[in-house]
């Protein structure tokens, strides 16, 4: 077959026109196109697993420890190896949890699996560091599944603790003035009432928590009583009941189940768990008192 010189030229120039410029450098759009895919084919398999580590490390979620010397093991099994121990307010990144037991996590350079029981969120971390006025008070809330109820009742009513107020800015914004602070007191030695009590007090034979919480500014107090049967993570802490105390009488104690107390004018023994609310002045004075009992239905306020 004869080729026709003019058609074969005239495709020789629209390949030159269409890639190359006049003077015979390439058109910069195609051939770094071109020249950038093998390039960039390279890059992706030798630097694959590098952005996969890093995308992971940035979908990480940071949660904090709030026990003390919590172990790292290497598998998520109580009897797996401990590869490294970390103490209360330790930050670590969470990549995953599973089934809310185990929290596949990193501690700077080390990686590995802890308990979720004792990993909460940031803003958790800072309610439960916060929410103590005194060691008394934190040493007799000393389970984690309480301090979790406690401070999940805070996220609820919007409140926060005594917290810096650098991080009350990072966690709340422009919000964070607008919160009102709630703290934990306790009285020293072993007196009949204080601020903290324990019970089934809504007959679910679980143990729950009864506690007084005053606030910082107004220094008013409430009593709060909090179940933590059947929740996980922070969903910890259903409120049973709530109210607020008058000014002398702000300290509970325990009623156990079967004592003898005043229900609607008459002396009977109590079916369940109740909480006797007091001052804490001297037992001969006679001391009026109320006795917050839950009938099946509702908490109910008996007079003494």
């Amino acid at each position: 077959m004869k080729l026709n010189i003019d058609v074969l030229k005239d495709f020789f120039l629209k390949i030159k026109e269409k890639f190359f410029v006049k003077d015979g450098y390439a058109r910069t759009s195609s051939v770094v196109i071109f020249g950038l895919v093998p390039i960039l084919f390279i890059i992706y398999l030798l630097m694959g697993p590098v952005i996969k580590v890093v995308k992971k490390d940035i979908n990480a979620e940071p949660m904090f420890i709030i026990s003390e010397n919590l172990n790292l093991r290497s598998d998520k099994s109580q009897n797996a190896y401990v590869i490294g121990n970390y103490d209360y307010g330790t930050e670590v990144k969470v990549y995953n949890t599973f089934d809310n037991k185990w929290a596949e996590v990193a501690v700077g350079r080390k990686k590995g699996y802890m308990s979720l029981e004792y990993l909460v969120s940031p803003e958790m971390f800072y309610l439960i560091d916060g929410m103590f006025g005194n060691d008394l008070a934190q040493k007799m809330i000393s389970k984690t599944i309480y301090k979790k109820a406690i401070a999940n009742y805070y996220i609820q009513q919007g409140y926060t603790s005594d917290m810096p107020e650098e991080i009350k800015k990072e966690l709340y914004g422009h919000k964070w003035k607008n919160k009102e602070t709630w703290q934990i007191f306790a009285i020293e030695g072993k007196p009949k009432f204080n601020s903290v009590a324990f019970g089934d007090f809504n007959g679910d034979r679980k143990t729950d928590i009864a506690v007084v919480l005053t606030n910082k500014k107004s220094k008013k107090n409430k009593l709060v009583v909090l179940s933590v049967a059947n929740n996980t993570g922070d969903s910890f802490g259903q409120t049973l009941f709530s109210m607020d105390l008058p000014e002398s009488w702000y300290y509970i104690r325990t009623a156990p189940k079967g004592a003898k107390y005043i229900i609607n004018g008459q002396p009977k023994n109590i079916p369940i768990d109740g909480i006797l609310v007091g001052s804490n002045r001297d037992p001969s004075l006679k001391d009026p008192q109320e006795l917050v009992l839950f009938d099946g239905k509702q908490f109910k306020i008996y007079k003494q």
